[in-house]
């Protein structure tokens, strides 16, 4: 039976990460383009580039902010960043990324849940994160975690196509009664 969990993230984490993310964010760029990127862009999202910023941010990492990964048989397989918005107890997810040859695994679900309790411990009632309108896996996804869109976009132009981009969100405060 394979080894699953999720750790907080350390710097020797860094260069996985930035792998992680670059070959993730690609593909959901190509997704949302429904296209190849421009070699441009490939090149822009480079994976040491992140690499270095998360080796930095983890070494200044500040307080309320979280950096997870999900593991599978000791091979990192995915994590997630959150920070404090600058809504009243409310949460961004800055990133959740599951290596592509991982995905359907329940790493993401993992991350996900790993996050929302580390929120709570900061007293956080709300959590958002953004995602490409038309990427149906990872909007599929945050529906199926109880997530929905809150009415809120922005646009980024990638390639000469403007992607649009929506905020969804959920709450976690504990229900009484």
């Amino acid at each position: 039976m394979a080894h699953v969990f999720v750790r907080p993230a350390t710097g020797l984490d860094a260069r996985i990460i930035g792998a992680i993310q670059a070959q993730a964010m690609k593909e959901q760029i190509c997704r949302a383009l429904e296209t190849d990127l421009s070699n441009e862009t490939h090149e822009k999202i480079n994976a040491d580039d992140f690499a270095h910023i998360w080796s930095e941010t983890l070494a200044t990492l500040p307080d309320r902010h979280g950096l997870l990964v999900s593991t599978h048989d000791g091979v990192i397989t995915g994590f997630c960043a959150f920070a404090p918005s600058d809504k009243k107890d409310t949460f961004t997810l800055t990133s959740l990324h599951v290596d592509p040859s991982y995905t359907r695994q329940g790493h993401g679900s993992r991350l996900l849940a790993a996050a929302i309790e580390n929120i709570k411990k900061y007293n956080g009632t709300t959590v958002e994160i953004w995602a490409f309108s038309t990427d149906d896996a990872h909007t599929s996804f945050l529906r199926s975690a109880g997530f929905a869109p809150n009415g809120v976009r922005q646009n980024i132009i990638v390639d000469n196509t403007t992607l649009t981009q929506h905020c969804w969100h959920t709450s976690i405060e504990e229900k009484e009664g």
